[in-house]
Order: structure tokens, then C-alpha cells, then sequence
């Protein structure tokens, strides 16, 4: 079930004749156009790995790996074929680096861990393998973390995190942060390295190793469970937002930090823990998302709580910026991703449904396609596309969904005038498309509550949809053995 919510009292609402969308009304005359069936259309998984700005994207190839660009697609340099397994890859934020890290067990209490560092534009490496040994397995060393610049590597154990100069694969310096290391970031221009773990934010100069100021601290007297989850600078590198979480249902907050002189700047309170956050591109906005099911937008500035909060039914788990930072996109637990208006807060999409819960969403750098990442790993490209249509029509669509029953305050004096068996065959002649849903729409809905029935029990509904499946292919042995099971379980009362 999905709340559709709205900014004022809704005055009616009505299906369209196929079902597939809502049409709402509110006593402020807005009216809102849901789009049902659009949101159970999910997207092939892709076996790429994003760069954090959206602009690039990895793909595996045989015995290599290659690196393109978002927008055109294209190659950005030769393919990339190292002679050995690379094991797990990920790209750095903008794209310009490969940061590749292989796992091998040593013994039973002990393992080895190689990181190499390669240059996306020259196809090489940037400098030799780095060989991390003994780690004991019970401890385990969380990153590795590579600069933008791709001139330091930082990993972490325990209290200690290491940088390593990438380009001669030797230490440079350790530095110890007050409490077991959860993650780390550097400031833009590599400036500055934040270290978060338990309570803490550590801040330091990656060149001399040396601390900027005093640890940054969350600690509650009145909450000795809360931690610090996450953290990160903004654009300019001038601010640095943190967020706290903690293991019950008391309220924590992010806080906004001078990254200069380490002053606490403002407090962003939610409801209850702040699992992460991001900012505007320009930097002038915040948005935090919260265990509280929620997204707020925070103005940089003056720490500012925008009106309206960005509703899920779950926790919200991530929340980030378009390009353009007019759109705002959220993941939830409750197994949505949405993409909402970042100076009003309505939501511009309908929930793009996961059958896992995802853990990550973020736009590309088209500003028309957003990519998740779900609890598994899977990763999923959502196209957003823009209805550029006349205004006229989109009236006149609105005022055909409702059965005639949206508010005059949209309808111009041609469409009152006009009867609804008119302005019927004039659309659909227009947009054959959006009167009708093409036979694959209707398998892929039909899969994707199947196996939502599957996970929730729900072994009736499961057959209904299944049977629709099995009329489409007749043969196919998978279907055939998921109805039997089905059956099976409805007949023992599971």
C-alpha cells in the first residue's frame, strides 16, 4: 500500500478507466496525476559500478574492465586489462580513478588484502599494489578510501587509519581517532581527511598528519548509545555536516561544523536517527534523511527547516541532489526510491518499488535517469522522463481522468464546454501510448507482485498472478514449479 500525499485537503478523487492512474484534487486547486502502474516497472539490473557525481560508469569486459561516460556512452580511454583478477571495483567520485581490492584467506584467523590504484585516462596503474597482511578476521579493516586526486589511499583498523602515498605504495602516516573508525572522507581539493566513529569526528591534514582542531563530538549525556554514521564536506570544503544514529527511538540530529575552525554552526533535528545526508550542488541546501521516515531540506545558510518534509512509510536510508538541484531523490526501507520537488517537496514520480529494500540512490549526471543500488548489490537505472506536452492537454487529461470532476480552477472555458466522449478519442488519437498498456508492462507488473506475494506470504494472490503469467507462456517449467509451490502452501495454511 502507498499513501499519496498531498498539501492541502483533497476534495475528490477518481480512477481512470484502465486503472492505471489516479487523478486528485485538493481545495488550494492543485490537481495531481498519479501514475499506478508506472511505479511497477522495474528496471533490468546492470552489472555497472557509478561513480558518486553521476558522470561515469564501470563495466567489466572480458579480462578487462572498461570506463564510459554517462551521457554519450562513450569509451573514455582504452579498455583497461590488468593480466590479473582485479576482485572488487569501484570507481572513486569523479570517476577519474579505479580502486580495486582482492581478499585472500590466509589462514583461519587471519587474511590478506591487496589494493592497487589505476588511472582511468592512461589505462596503468597509478603506482604499485599495496599488500595489507594479517588482518585478523574478527576485526577486519573497513575501506580503503581513495582521494579524488588519486594521490592518497587511506585504510582503516580499529582506532588507527593509515594513509599511503598511491604513486610509491608506501606509508606516510598513522593517525589514531578516539574510538573504533566507521568510515572516512576527504574535503574537496583534498585538503582535509574527517574520520567518524562512535561519538566522534576527527578532522586532519592529510599533507603533515597533524589534527585542524579538537575532535568534533555527538555525545548525549542523555543518549550513551547514539553514534556518529556518516559525514560529509560540502562543495566548497568550507562546512561539515555529520550524522548521528543511535539503537532506540530518541531523537538525534545532523550538525553543521565550521570545517575551518571546528565551531559548531547549527543543530538539524529529527525525529529520530540520521542515517545520511547531502548537499545542493551550489551547496546552499542540506537534505538529511532520518529512521524518523523522513527527508528535510535545511537551508546551509541559516540552519532553516524547509516546510516540507519528504514522507516515506520506512526508514529513509539515503537522499541526495539533481545536478541542476532542482529534484531531490530519497531510498527508503519500505522498498522505494522517489524523486521529489526540492523547493516545494511534492513528489514528482510515483514510488519506484524494489523487491529488495535499497540502500542507495543517486541521479546520473543527465539529470534524467537516477541509479539504486539495492540491498544485494543489484543496481537498477530509473528513467525519468518529462512530460513536455501543451498545457491545454495537460488539462484536459486531468479533467478526463476525474470524470469531469476537477476543480475550474484548471479547466479553461474549451474544456467545461467540451463532454468527456469528446475529449476522449481527440487524446487518445494523440497519445495512443498513455491509454493503454503494452503487453510487456502487463507481464512485468504481473512478475513483480508475484514474487511481492511470495515474500509476503500471500500464496492466493501469488496463483492469481501467476496464472496470468502461465497464460502468456504456457511451457515455462519455472512458473509451472513457483504455481505448484504456491498451491502447496495455500493447502497446508502457511
Amino acid at each position: 500500500m502507498a499513501i499519496l500525499r498531498h498539501d492541502s485537503r483533497v476534495t475528490f478523487a477518481s480512477f481512470d478507466p484502465d486503472g492505471r492512474r489516479i487523478v486528485s484534487g485538493c481545495s488550494n486547486g492543485s490537481v495531481r496525476i498519479w501514475d499506478l502502474a508506472g511505479a511497477e516497472n522495474l528496471p533490468a539490473p546492470l552489472p555497472y559500478s557509478y561513480s558518486q557525481d553521476g558522470t561515469r560508469f564501470l563495466v567489466a569486459t572480458n579480462n578487462g574492465v572498461e570506463v564510459r561516460d554517462v551521457v554519450t556512452g562513450k569509451l573514455l580511454a582504452e579498455a583497461i586489462f590488468p593480466g590479473v583478477k582485479f576482485g572488487q571495483m569501484n570507481l572513486n567520485r569523479d570517476g577519474s580513478f579505479i580502486l580495486c581490492s582482492t581478499i585472500s584467506k590466509s589462514n583461519a584467523t587471519s587474511f590478506t588484502r591487496s589494493v592497487s590504484v589505476w588511472d582511468v585516462l592512461t589505462g596503468k596503474p597509478a603506482g604499485p599494489s599495496i599488500t595489507l597482511s594479517n588482518i585478523p578476521v574478527t576485526i577486519g579493516v573497513s575501506g580503503p578510501l581513495l582521494s579524488q586526486n588519486g594521490k592518497y589511499l587511506v585504510t582503516y583498523e580499529k582506532h588507527d587509519a593509515q594513509i599511503w602515498d598511491v604513486r610509491t605504495g608506501t606509508k606516510l602516516r598513522l593517525l589514531t581517532h578516539k574510538g573504533p573508525i566507521t568510515s572516512a572522507c576527504f574535503s574537496p581539493g583534498t585538503k582535509k581527511l574527517a574520520i567518524w566513529g562512535w561519538t566522534n569526528i576527527s578532522v586532519w591534514d592529510p599533507a603533515t598528519g597533524l589534527a585542524c582542531y579538537p575532535p568534533l563530538t555527538h555525545a548525549d549525556a542523555l543518549n550513551d548509545t547514539s553514534k556518529v554514521d556518516y559525514a560529509e564536506f560540502s562543495p566548497d570544503g568550507s562546512v561539515l555536516l555529520t550524522c548521528q544514529v543511535e539503537n532506540g527511538l530518541l531523537k538525534c540530529q545532523a550538525r553543521l561544523w565550521n570545517a575551518v575552525t571546528g565551531e559548531l554552526k547549527f543543530e538539524l533535528k529529527h525525529g529520530d536517527g540520521v542515517t545520511s545526508a547531502a548537499f545542493s550542488p551550489d551547496g546552499s541546501r542540506i537534505v538529511t534523511a532520518g529512521e524518523d521516515s523522513k527527508a528535510i531540506i535545511w537551508d546551509t545558510h541559516t540552519g532553516r527547516q524547509f516546510p516540507r518534509a519528504l514522507y516515506h512509510e520506512a526508514t529513509v536510508v539515503a537522499a541526495s541532489f539533481s545536478p541542476d538541484g532542482k529534484w531531490i531523490v530519497t531510498a527508503s526501507n519500505d522498498r522505494t526510491a522517489r524523486v521529489w520537488n526540492a523547493d516545494t517537496g511534492d513528489p514528482l514520480s510515483p514510488p519506484l518499488r524494489h523487491l529488495i529494500r535499497p540502500v542507495d540512490a543517486r541521479f546520473l549526471a543527465d539529470g534524467n535517469h537516477i541509479v539504486t543500488t539495492d540491498l544485494n548489490g543489484i543496481v537498477r537505472v530509473w528513467e525519468l522522463p518529462v512530460d513536455r506536452r501543451p498545457i491545454q492537454d495537460l488539462r484536459e487529461l486531468a479533467y478526463l481522468l476525474s470524470g469531469g470532476h476537477a476543480v475550474s480552477t484548471i479547466n479553461s472555458s474549451s474544456t467545461n464546454s467540451e463532454l468527456l466522449e469528446t475529449i476522449w478519442p481527440r487524446l487518445r488519437s494523440r497519445y495512443t501510448s498513455d491509454f493503454a498498456a503494452s503487453p510487456r508492462q502487463v507481464e512485468v507488473w504481473h512478475e513483480f507482485q508475484a514474487s511481492d506475494c511470495e515474500r509476503n506470504f500471500d500464496w492466493l494472490a501469488q496463483i492469481f498472478h501467476l496464472h496470468r503469467l502461465l497464460a502468456l507462456h504456457a511451457n515455462d517449467s519455472e512458473l509451472i514449479e513457483r504455481l505448484k509451490r504456491a498451491n502447496e502452501h495455500l493447502k497446508n495454511g502457511d
